[in-house]
């Protein structure tokens, strides 16, 4: 385990790279748990008090994840990253350890493989929020996310870039908006989480428009949002929601 890079700035992409060389002379089967990243333990303590939010886990339901068993031929190498950002939020500089436990067997030939280590603390250095870096970082997440050619590359951006909770990235998330159907649901999903105005109208916008797929999307986050924030929204902001949450849908016919 190692981080990518052990020091960056508040709501930064925190990435955790995971990897494994099979040294034995055999094929070995590693359970890494539920979308294979089940049988990891994640936690962040903070070294000089500074909090540290812990999120719901992003997994969900169990039965929408295929198993996590991988298999390893002789010399093969398996390396995955891991963001720290899915499970806690960092919105104060200082000093921090993430401490990752893997949890999952590794067996050869049906025995389990004892030389595994399990244990890993990374010390992690926040520096103070940084706008134009964030807002870089958005931009280039958003490109990938809509332009890479390979799926999985520009799903992992677009996913990445939902966790960044952060005004900073809402233009990289607008132009998100006009991308495919899965990029979309990352953008609306990361509108949700900055809640900020701009934010909220954009999601207003797309709830209104005529991709219905991307106003379902917005109108599901609009109520996750209402739900969460009603209490503490300005009454203009919340009858501006809820009168486009209760607007009739429009069929294909137009009825």
């Amino acid at each position: 385990m190692s981080l990518e890079q052990p020091t960056v700035s508040v709501h930064e992409p925190i990435r955790v790279r995971f990897s494994v060389r099979n040294m034995t002379k055999g094929t070995i089967v590693l359970d890494l748990g539920v979308a294979q990243v089940g049988n990891f333990k994640f936690e962040v303590i903070p070294l000089d008090g500074s909090p540290v939010e812990k999120l719901p886990s992003p997994l969900g339901p169990v039965v929408f994840h295929t198993g996590g068993e991988v298999r390893l031929a002789p010399g093969e190498v398996l390396e995955r990253d891991l963001l720290l950002n899915e499970w806690f939020t960092l919105s104060s500089p200082g000093d921090y350890d993430a401490v990752i436990d893997f949890l999952g067997s590794v067996t050869a030939a049906g025995r389990t493989v004892p030389e595994v280590k399990r244990h890993f603390v990374l010390p992690l250095r926040v520096e103070p929020r940084d706008p134009a870096r964030l807002a870089e970082i958005g931009q280039s997440l958003a490109q990938e996310a809509c332009e890479a050619r390979d799926l999985e590359k520009a799903t992992k951006a677009a996913n990445t870039l939902k966790f960044i909770a952060d005004p900073a990235v809402v233009p990289a998330l607008e132009s998100v908006l006009k991308c495919g159907f899965l990029a979309q649901a990352a953008a609306v999903a990361g509108l949700e989480r900055v809640g900020t105005l701009e934010a909220v109208e954009l999601l207003l916008s797309a709830a209104s428009s005529g991709d219905e797929d991307l106003a379902g999307l917005a109108r599901s986050a609009l109520k996750s949002f209402l739900r969460k924030q009603g209490s503490r929204l300005d009454f203009e902001r919340k009858t501006r929601i809820e009168k486009v949450l209760g607007e009739p849908r429009r069929g294909a016919n137009g009825a």
